[in-house]
């Protein structure tokens, strides 16, 4: 995936979204190593893909290294299994927005324990919204 390849220069990205592009699982470990490098990132749209739990867990592994992230949008991207979201994002504890389907917010009950500054809204499209409290 070439997207994922000129990640690695991008060290002062500070948004960036794929947001639609019916990207799988398989980009998603390119995608990662690219975002390693993108530390100053804040916003990241990820959703509307189809990276599957293993995607969007291997997703995590980059975005470990984006600690100034604050946006972070999962929503339709094919999680199916408890605990993918959160394994994607227990290394960041910057984020104040993450958007996700309601469906699965009922199955990560683990939210309140990784980001405990946040509360919860659904937004106009059934989304569910953790804003940070601050």
């Amino acid at each position: 995936m070439e997207i994922a390849k000129v990640l690695t220069f991008c060290k002062n990205l500070s948004f960036f979204s794929i947001s639609g592009n019916n990207i799988d699982s398989k980009a998603s470990h390119p995608l990662a190593n690219g975002l390693k490098n993108c530390q100053q990132l804040h916003t990241l749209f990820l959703n509307n893909n189809n990276f599957g739990d293993e995607g969007v867990t291997l997703l995590g592994e980059g975005l470990k290294h984006c600690q100034k992230l604050k946006k972070l949008s999962l929503s339709i991207t094919g999680i199916r299994k408890e605990g993918t979201v959160i394994d994607c994002i227990k290394y960041n504890h910057s984020l104040r927005y993450i958007y996700i389907e309601e469906s699965l917010y009922s199955c990560e009950r683990a939210f309140e324990f990784i980001l405990p500054q946040c509360s919860v809204c659904t937004d106009e499209y059934g989304l569910v919204c953790m804003k940070n409290k601050r």
